[in-house]
């Protein structure tokens, strides 16, 4: 990339002799080439290194309060415009004057419209804040959250219907677990390093990495067997209490009984080592006793997966061995500190050269085309 750089430099020559050897380009011309191939380039290698690094990772975080938004009547004023025609006199051009006719738009009065607010219900999470859910979950979440509390709703323009709100507030502990994507810079999965993971064999079967797209109250983060070993909803709700404390995503891939050990490898070479903050149980053959156990993630406390490792490979992945692996993970889990790769070097794409090269020929053929043709001369005078 530094080459594409030096390449943006040469206006610098050029321009230097054009406005040395001839007098049509001035000396702002010659200089303003120079910092519009300096941007193009610097603004296509910070496009590149961004679609290269750019990542997302999964935040887990529980429901706080549901609102039932019961019908109501809004009553508001619309202000009411007339064109009114109207004349006036204007020049017309000879020394004398014309009566010309126009139209004016005037404020005429006010009139009330009503507004029908439809009834709805919402949540409110640690998270994401407020998106709409059904009425069905809405009474379920009110039974769990111990009841309903009726409020003012303060509905600005309120003209008929129910002026108040039904909160169902959190008051039993009990956990609605949800889930969010946030953003954050990969190097590692862009830039060559002894972190570097081999590319999957085609004929090497591993997970997809989950989504988490089946809806705010149930996501997928258990894989393969995994799903009939444990209650995705208290895996969920394991990951809701450890990931606001331990910044921690921990998801489980069940492979086939007779599966070989190299199978953990690969899948954790498909994650490139999974993303910041996941935590990810493999195994092998029936949940209840597993085959064998590979635990990978970034973090700083590698004793933290080898003692999941034991603990699974012991106890198995059900939701008896869940609060084992939940304490195992709340006192010895540290997130990687991700600070610690931003030595790493990222090389743009090679298509990135390309567009740097294109777009300098583009910009610059039209950008020395105006300063040749127009008739500012070297001093910053016209020409003629």
């Amino acid at each position: 990339m530094i080459g594409c750089y030096a390449l943006s430099l040469l206006p610098l020559i050029v321009g230097f002799f054009l406005w040395w050897k001839r007098g049509e380009i001035a000396l702002w011309e010659w200089l303003l080439a120079v910092v519009m191939c300096l941007m193009v380039t610097g603004l296509i290698h910070m496009c590149a290194i961004k679609s290269m690094t750019d990542d997302t990772e999964t935040w887990s975080g529980q429901l706080t309060k549901a609102t039932f938004h019961p019908e109501w009547i809004e009553e508001y004023q619309v202000a009411i415009y007339k064109n009114v025609s109207r004349t006036r006199r204007v020049s017309d051009g000879r020394g004398g004057y014309k009566t010309e006719h126009y139209t004016s738009r005037e404020f005429s009065h006010y009139e009330t419209r009503h507004r029908r607010h439809e009834e709805c219900w919402s949540a409110d999470d640690n998270l994401s804040g407020q998106f709409s859910i059904s009425k069905q979950q809405f009474d379920a979440i009110a039974i769990n959250f111990g009841g309903v509390e009726t409020v003012d709703g303060h509905k600005s323009g309120f003209d008929s219907g129910d002026p108040n709100l039904y909160v169902a507030q959190n008051k039993t502990g009990y956990i609605y677990s949800t889930t969010a994507t946030r953003r954050w810079e990969n190097r590692v999965k862009a830039a060559p390093s002894t972190f570097s993971f081999a590319t999957v064999p085609t004929n090497i079967v591993v997970f997809d990495y989950p989504q988490n797209a089946n809806g705010w109250n149930n996501s997928d983060r258990l894989k393969g067997s995994a799903q009939k070993a444990v209650p995705i909803l208290e895996w969920d709700k394991m990951n809701s209490r450890l990931g606001p404390t331990r910044k921690v995503n921990v998801i489980a891939c069940g492979f086939p009984a007779g599966s070989d050990t190299a199978l953990g490898n690969w899948q954790e070479a498909k994650w490139i080592g999974g993303k910041k903050n996941d935590l990810v149980i493999c195994y092998a053959g029936d949940p209840q006793k597993p085959e064998w156990v590979k635990v990978f993630g970034w973090t700083e406390r590698f004793d933290c997966k080898r003692n999941l490792e034991s603990l699974v490979l012991k106890n198995g992945l059900s939701i008896e061995s869940l609060p084992v692996i939940e304490s195992e993970i709340k006192n010895n889990y540290t997130i990687k500190d991700w600070t610690e790769f931003d030595y790493l070097s990222v090389e743009p794409p090679w298509w990135a050269y390309l567009v740097i090269i294109i777009a300098m020929v583009v910009t610059q053929g039209l950008w020395w085309w105006f300063a040749w043709s127009n008739d500012i001369n070297k001093g910053g005078g016209r020409l003629y």
